[in-house]
């Protein structure tokens, strides 16, 4: 089995000097976020002409996000995102941002060696379930884990 590349070692000081320095990034990106979600509250809103809503095996390509307003009979258009800017609503993949391997797509910059298996965006659907539907195995993945105990 070919051993996986790891985080040098160091030492408590050597490592607390480093997470302070992060630190510093760190709380740069969130003044960053929360100047881009004032930014995205004052956007304008557009009204949307009435519209047939089309049930799961109609039109558009999913995985996007809209957000719409009421005012009276009028429905306005908010905001919109798809791709990457779902993430928000996806704890796991920024949980995963946090782990010395992060999501191991093979996108992200990490150190040679690092683990990277997984085309961009493949962590949507594994075994052809969406991944927030994966609470437990299927029937064929625990026959086969159990298979040969």
């Amino acid at each position: 089995m070919k051993e996986s590349a790891t985080p040098r070692i160091a030492s408590r000081d050597e490592w607390e000097q480093a997470r302070a320095e992060l630190l510093v990034r760190e709380k740069a990106h969130t003044k960053a976020g929360d100047e881009l979600v004032a930014a995205r509250r004052r956007l304008p809103m557009m009204r949307l002409e009435p519209v047939t809503v089309v049930g799961p095996e109609g039109s558009g390509d999913g995985g996007d996000l809209r957000c719409y307003l009421r005012v009276g009979d009028d429905v306005f258009q908010t905001y919109e995102t798809k791709w990457r800017g779902v993430e928000a609503m996806m704890p796991r993949l920024q949980l995963l941002d946090l782990t010395v391997y992060g999501r191991q797509e093979t996108w992200e910059d990490s150190p040679a060696g690092w683990p990277q298996q997984d085309e961009a965006g493949s962590w949507w659907q594994r075994n052809g379930r969406p991944v927030a539907q994966l609470t437990r195995t299927s029937k064929q993945e625990e026959q086969s884990c159990c298979s040969n105990s």
